[in-house]
């Protein structure tokens, strides 16, 4: 989203600025200065004063204790009683906290070009801590996270590790899914490669078509049958025909061939 303020007296070009409303919090970024200017409006001329473009995004607004409920059902979902669990397990929040912040610091580095000071890092953890709800946070979360799991040259295992609880549960018989939507399955992370309503028997681990797993590069797998949605690209690495066996690198893009079917498009590598 863009948005515009005045140039406050002789201010410079700020690289982001963090503004607390009632129900948001809204962060601005790309600053660009419109220096004052004149227009004209009929036979008149308006003076415009300088102003400042900009870019936004906006955290909404949360409270602490739906947090920590959403949390633990998460994780605990046999817990009868919701409250015993939420006390009993107070870090839930203050991870999930602490993970917004990691997350939010990582994306403005990456794709602001730009470092929150410490005034800024403490005044969004004291807004969290007081309007907090969880699955409005982890939308924006996903919303940060995507660009980084999707840039899957430099992704790596910690990476996935720490964002997993950001992302449902795969859910079987009627659950709509679309393209780059992430799932967790059996503990690893997976991308929707089509759209779909999902089927029992269509779980990530098995529909290749369907799912791929967010991994880092130069990880070996088992090779599966690969379909044109997700073909074995030049460098990937698998394990032929079972894990523990053989391995041999893509020579080619778009591979969709077994190394026994087009020995051309593999090499074998030693070990």
């Amino acid at each position: 989203m863009k948005g515009n303020r005045p140039k406050i007296n002789n201010e410079t070009l700020p690289d982001v600025e963090v503004k607390h409303h009632k129900n948001v919090v809204e962060v601005r970024y790309d600053f660009e200065e419109i220096p004052a200017h004149t227009i004209n409006i009929g036979d008149e001329q308006e003076d415009v004063p300088a102003s400042f473009n900009y870019k936004y995004v906006k955290l909404p607004s949360m409270t602490k204790k739906h947090l920590k409920v959403a949390v633990i059902r998460t994780e605990y979902p046999t817990y009868d009683d919701e409250i015993a669990a939420i006390n009993e397990n107070e870090y839930a929040y203050f991870n999930l906290r602490d993970k917004v912040n990691d997350i939010w610091d990582a994306y403005l580095s990456k794709y602001l070009n730009t470092e929150p000071t410490e005034d800024e890092i403490q005044e969004r953890l004291n807004v969290l801590d007081r309007k907090f709800d969880a699955q409005a946070t982890k939308r924006l979360l996903q919303k940060f996270m995507n660009p980084i799991l999707d840039d899957e040259a430099n992704i790596d295992q910690q990476t996935i590790e720490d964002s997993k609880m950001l992302y449902n549960q795969w859910k079987p018989n009627g659950k709509a899914y679309t393209v780059d939507e992430k799932v967790v399955h059996q503990g690893k992370l997976y991308k929707v490669l089509q759209s779909h309503v999902s089927q029992s028997d269509w779980t990530p681990d098995v529909s290749s078509s369907l799912f791929s797993e967010v991994r880092p590069p130069d990880t070996i797998t088992v090779w599966e049958d690969p379909t044109a949605e997700n073909p074995y690209m030049t460098g990937d690495k698998v394990y032929f025909p079972n894990e523990g066996d053989t391995v041999y690198e893509s020579t080619i893009d778009d591979n969709v061939w077994s190394p026994s079917a087009y020995p051309a498009g593999w090499d074998e590598v030693t070990q």
